[in-house]
């Protein structure tokens, strides 16, 4: 509600997307010129692989037709050059790619998850750039005031509280009973209709942030997962293996290395795959490891060539490149938090030997779980 008016105010034609028809109204009777309801897409979440064609073009089909619908809500065919975001990783990819050529998309939080994938060739190649955004500073927030009070700019305050009643505040909201349009509480004021006492603060530049210092809210947090329904057993396995600082990668590995050579067919590599009842394997050449190939990466040759030319094909034109390595010492936890941040599944274990480092293994995801689950029977 805020950033319509406030886009209004400014001479800005705001579009809203919504997620329910019956804030058509209230939207238009903010300022919006139009508005999406995002029932109406279906492609909304991280983007498809680069090297997924068929979901890629699928994607692009979605969100072709959102940006479709963002010109019929405005009423002529023009990007936004400004997108205002806060679901965050659902919505980022579809707010970077209807954004105007050397447009804007401004992140104010992430309600759907925090880790967004981009597509980086829009933002070089359209010069489109990201903005994050914590509302206003202190003179900032005190010209929105200024707004309220000349009438531009309504709070939709549906009602305030005193400090003392904040609680009252939080249950509302849990038990989603609070009341249409936003709540306020008094903070530093015991009561209604005191008046301000404070002077309007200066403009203050804001001190230099080093790279090294992350913000406070930045810091890592450990969330608890809520377990339900027939995953109970599974989560609190997983539990047990977050904290574990014992079980080394030797314990939980695949000792037996399955591997193929970058020159070998695609065809070669996938019955490799097939006999050893395997989803991946590592690519060595003169004995290190130089690369992943998986039967995704088979599938997704498919989608790019026909079947006989994708089968003939070396596997150094479809496998990924580069090899994500642990030891056999290693502690499991690492490992895991290893394949959890870069979004893979396995990781090739080595050993060093005449000072290389030489695969005698694989770890996977798969592995993982199959010790999770002989935990719990025990």
């Amino acid at each position: 509600s805020m950033a319509i008016q406030i886009a209004d105010s400014i001479g800005a034609v705001p579009v809203a997307v919504i997620s329910d028809n019956d804030k058509v109204e209230y939207c238009k009777s903010l300022g919006a010129r139009g508005c999406m309801n995002r029932k109406d897409y279906d492609h909304w979440g991280m983007l498809p692989h680069w090297k997924d064609a068929a979901g890629y073009a699928k994607w692009l089909k979605g969100v072709r037709a959102f940006g479709a619908g963002f010109w019929e809500a405005l009423g002529e065919k023009r990007n936004p050059k400004v997108v205002f975001e806060h679901p965050g990783e659902g919505t980022i990819p579809s707010s970077i790619f209807v954004c105007e050529t050397g447009g804007m998309v401004v992140i104010c939080a992430g309600t759907t998850g925090y880790n967004a994938t981009v597509d980086l060739r829009y933002l070089w190649m359209r010069q489109k750039r990201l903005q994050g955004s914590h509302f206003a500073n202190d003179e900032q927030a005190y010209g929105l005031n200024d707004l309220v009070l000349a009438g531009k700019v309504d709070p939709c305050m549906s009602r305030a509280f005193t400090y003392a009643e904040l609680p009252v505040a939080h249950q509302l909201m849990h038990d989603n009973k609070h009341p249409h349009g936003n709540m306020a509480v008094l903070i530093g004021a015991p009561d209604f209709g005191l008046g301000k006492t404070a002077a309007v603060p200066e403009l203050h530049h804001v001190a230099e942030v080093r790279a090294d210092e992350a913000p406070e809210d930045a810091k890592a947090e450990v969330v608890p997962r809520v377990p339900t329904g027939d995953t109970d057993e599974a989560l609190e396995a997983l539990e047990g293996l977050v904290v574990d600082e014992t079980t080394k990668v030797g314990d939980v590995m695949t000792g037996t290395l399955i591997s193929c050579r970058p020159d070998d067919t695609l065809k070669t590599a996938a019955e490799t795959m097939l006999e050893h009842h395997i989803r991946a394997m590592a690519v060595l050449e003169n004995g290190l490891a130089i690369g992943v190939i998986s039967m995704t990466d088979v599938i997704l040759a498919r989608q790019q060539w026909p079947q006989g030319d994708a089968l003939r094909l070396p596997v150094r034109r479809v496998m990924t490149l580069g090899a994500f390595t642990c030891r056999a010492d290693d502690l499991l936890s690492d490992a895991v938090s290893t394949m959890t941040a870069r979004r893979i599944h396995r990781l090739v274990v080595v050993q060093e030997k005449d000072g290389r480092d030489e695969p005698i293994g694989m770890l996977s995801t798969s592995d993982v779980v199959r010790k999770m689950l002989a935990e719990r029977k025990k």
